[in-house]
């Protein structure tokens, strides 16, 4: 009787040995095909990527919706949406950026690229000439995320709004909080002077 059960509890020791050497194969498995999955969905966002510098955007949109499919659990999913909603607002698909960036702002609200989702919507709707809704994203930006870089583009499409409207007061302290070595730089000085113009014309006329 002790010898069965003695039997019995070295045959159970060593089932639980090769269950636990199944279990732990299993997850060195898993963690091989995260780690594979991860390393190619990168290659396909750095791909997405330079196809947009080169400016070819068909081909950075394929990528990144191939990642959006298929490699969902993807680290960085939150930068392939926002680099998606970029290429979609450059193709003129202004509809279908917005989703994309909204997404964002709605599944993603802890991502540091928030501020990016917000700006893209400031920009797509500039575009469209709605320049109040325009200032509503950018004000939105500046009141919650003060500090986040996205680029002085931000200034620019606000400056630009305000002219629109009819505020080179404020355009112009937009456009001057433009960076210098910012690519909107030299049209945010043209546009500066634009609307001091602007702006002598109107007191002229308030003097007439």
């Amino acid at each position: 009787m002790a010898n069965n059960r003695a039997k019995l509890i070295v045959t159970l020791s060593c089932l639980f040995t090769v269950l636990f050497s199944f279990l732990l194969l299993a997850q060195d498995i898993s963690n091989q095909d995260r780690l594979l999955q991860e390393r190619a969905a990168k290659r396909l966002l750095d791909q997405a990527i330079s196809f947009r510098d080169k400016g070819e955007l068909n081909k950075a949109a394929k990528e990144l919706i191939i990642i959006t499919d298929y490699y969902s659990a993807f680290s960085q999913i939150d930068v392939v949406f926002v680099e998606l909603g970029n290429v979609l607002t450059d193709m003129e698909l202004s509809s279908a950026a917005s989703r994309i960036f909204r997404h964002v702002m709605n599944n993603y609200g802890k991502s540091s690229l928030v501020p990016n989702a917000l700006y893209g919507l400031e920009r797509i709707n500039f575009l469209q000439d709605k320049y109040d809704r325009s200032l509503e994203f950018y004000n939105r930006l500046e009141e919650s995320f003060p500090s986040a870089d996205v680029g002085s583009g931000k200034y620019y499409y606000a400056g630009q709004s305000f002219l629109a409207l009819d505020k080179p007061d404020k355009a112009i302290i937009a456009f001057e909080k433009i960076e210098m070595n910012s690519e909107f730089q030299a049209y945010g000085l043209y546009s500066k002077a634009m609307a001091k113009l602007k702006k002598k014309m109107f007191n002229r006329l308030l003097m007439i």
